[in-house]
């Protein structure tokens, strides 16, 4: 199962600064010291990507799977998370907030015993780093979407936003303590499961501030049959999670 391999993450900045409004692309560090046996390096990455317009889109694809680098840039996933992108944009410029976003592009393709999680807790640690104790909120699609649970005990997240997320038996709710939680799926989903993420809310209501489920109705995995319906929950929830408390 590997699922999306993104998620954003935004920040409410108590005064404007250059970063604002701006979007963030992380890329994991190679010398961190977690690194798969044949993996590629960051720079890699960006070797590929300068040659990518001398290649036509199978000889691209096929670079991208003999380096063993993250998903590319034809992916559903990341065109969603993309897309959905713009729009947390577009919305955060109507409204006139301070608030970032960033989107975050994980080393690997898969679960891969957890290493978006790792990558994941080394974006949040980084923007606590440059911006301080601002409130965080986490918005996943699929394998997205349970790595940004998995993630919430960080203590810059204030809630996370599941969109069509891939919960697996042994995923704990115990990170999501004090946070709140919005998780919406489709009926219609082949790839992740409607049950599965139902009964996941109902055991965060324990432990969480809020857990709340919103059923898309008859709609797929990718977030484009209804489109704006899942825009206009993300955006919502999670701009109001990402809001100074007070």
């Amino acid at each position: 199962m590997s699922g999306a391999e993104c998620f954003i993450s935004l920040g409410h900045l108590q005064v404007p600064t250059k970063i604002a409004h701006t979007a963030q692309f992380f890329s994991y560090p190679q010398h961190v010291g977690h690194e798969r046996p044949g993996a590629a390096a960051e720079g890699d990455v960006r070797l590929v990507y300068a040659s990518a317009a001398a290649m036509d889109k199978a000889h691209m694809k096929a670079a991208f799977r003999a380096a063993d680098l993250p998903v590319g840039p034809w992916s559903a996933s990341w065109r969603v998370m993309r897309w959905l992108q713009h729009g947390f944009e577009s919305a955060i410029r109507r409204r006139g907030l301070a608030t970032s976003v960033w989107l975050l592009r994980y080393r690997f393709r898969g679960w891969n015993g957890g290493s978006s999680v790792v990558d994941s807790r080394w974006a949040l640690d980084s923007l606590r780093e440059e911006l301080g104790d601002i409130p965080v909120s986490l918005v996943g699609h699929s394998m997205g979407g349970r790595t940004a649970i998995a993630v919430a005990d960080h203590p810059s997240v204030t809630g996370v936003v599941a969109l069509a997320p891939w919960i697996a038996p042994e995923t704990s709710a115990t990170p999501l303590a004090g946070r709140r939680l919005v998780a919406a799926h489709g009926r219609s989903d082949k790839i992740t499961s409607f049950a599965a993420t139902e009964a996941f809310v109902e055991r965060a209501r324990s432990v969480a501030e809020e857990a709340r489920f919103v059923d898309m109705g008859d709609v797929g995995h990718y977030l484009i049959a209804g489109h704006r319906r899942w825009w206009d929950l993300a955006i919502d929830e999670a701009l109001a999670m990402a809001s100074p408390r007070g």
